[in-house]
């Protein structure tokens, strides 16, 4: 199985947690050999054992996963060689018999790093371990493996469209800290000295994100039975008068109160109707969803694939732009909507960004699927069940 939670390309985060492992991982440049400095030890049948398989496929042997470990983060690699090292030395030095010296081969350290493969060294945000560079690898060999299956992997422009979405959405996150003025090429190499945006396209982890929105885009583009275009994108606002669902046979009670709710969102769409009030004032005065209340009844963008309840969708996307609905009912009670916009008056960017976030959060129905799919061996880690993110965002 795959891991709990989605990959660190993948997570929710996802500039700090693809991006910035990427900077982390610019490549030092080589340094010439120490004169005098012994061959190279020969590889041990430990260093030799696949770890880490994806469907049958060999993926990295023992001794991969730890010269990945020593280049990519060289002081934590330090810290695990220590930890490998630690039971030894104080059985050494600190008995009731203490030795002035010991001999250490490659081998026990090698045994200690595989006792400790577990063992984390990084920070809570990104926990480094042996058994978490490996689980990284195997979950890219799984989505490489599946995007080839579904031919979605991404071409140079996908991929260029990923990087301009990272680059933007840092910047939002930063805020005030970065200028306006500032390019994003200045922006990146403030972020991590010697980094460009060639390196951040070829970053492995990048590809993979990109692979992974490009399978998502297959699939919600399987929920609209259609390519995504213009007629896909709606921007909605509403007001909403609560209403409990009537039961089958409902209590004369249950039934005033729905005529109550009824006649009360019929008033405030008649007073719009007749001009006697704008929609923002209604919202303010009327609307009982508080969500969207502070926002003027804003809903944002959303497409008609499930994220909002059908009532509310069928309705939203047949009103034109700048009329408001006759009110009706969902199970959140009875609803009055205008439309804001349609894609044909988005702008290009506008579409392309929700587009991204729709993706983003899709990835991660998508990964769940390729997890369930996939056959994943990691011998450095236990097996882990994924759950499955669910639930739909209400039109109330």
């Amino acid at each position: 199985m795959l891991q709990r939670t989605l990959p660190a390309l993948l997570a929710t985060a996802l500039w700090t947690t693809a991006c910035l492992p990427a900077f982390a991982g610019v490549k030092p440049d080589k340094k010439t050999p120490v004169k005098g400095a012994t061959a190279a030890a020969p590889a041990s049948s430990m260093e030799s054992e696949v770890v880490g398989s994806v469907n049958g496929k060999p993926v990295m042997t023992f001794g991969q996963v730890v010269n990945k470990f020593q280049k990519t983060s060289p002081p934590q690699f330090a810290l695990a060689v220590g930890q490998a090292l630690s039971q030894q030395a104080t059985v050494a030095f600190f008995s009731p018999s203490p030795k002035s010296r010991m001999i250490v081969t490659r081998d026990d350290v090698l045994k200690g790093l595989r006792a400790n493969a577990q063992q984390s060294f990084g920070t809570a945000q990104q926990p480094l371990s042996l058994a978490s560079i490996l689980q990284q690898e195997l979950t890219q060999e799984a989505i490489r493996q599946t995007a080839a299956q579904r031919h979605a992997n991404p071409s140079e422009a996908q991929i260029d469209a990923i990087v301009a979405y990272l680059i933007k959405q840092q910047r939002l996150r930063m805020g005030p800290q970065v200028p306006a003025t500032l390019s994003d090429n200045d922006f990146i190499k403030m972020l991590r000295p010697g980094l460009t945006r060639a390196k951040l396209k070829s970053d492995p982890d990048i590809r993979v994100s990109a692979t992974m929105f490009n399978m998502a885009k297959l699939d919600i583009e399987k929920k609209l039975k259609h390519p995504i275009g213009d007629a896909d994108f709606v921007e909605a606002r509403h007001i909403l008068v609560k209403a409990d669902p009537l039961a089958p046979i409902a209590t004369p009670e249950a039934k005033k109160a729905d005529a109550a709710a009824l006649a009360k969102i019929t008033k405030v769409y008649d007073d719009i109707k007749a001009g006697k009030i704008k929609f923002e004032q209604a919202v303010k005065d009327s609307s009982e969803d508080i969500g969207s209340k502070e926002t003027g009844g804003s809903l944002g963008i959303f497409m008609p694939d499930g994220a909002m309840v059908k009532e509310f969708q069928d309705v939203a996307f047949v009103t034109k732009v700048g009329e408001i609905s006759k009110p009706f009912r969902s199970q959140f009670g009875y609803h009055i909507l205008e439309v804001t916009k349609t894609g044909k008056e988005m702008k290009a960017d506008e579409k392309e960004t929700f587009l991204m976030d729709k993706e983003r959060a899709q990835s991660q129905v998508t990964f769940q699927m390729i997890a369930s799919q996939s056959k994943i061996v990691n011998k450095l880690q236990p097996d882990a069940t994924i759950p499955i993110p669910g639930g739909a965002r209400p039109g109330g």
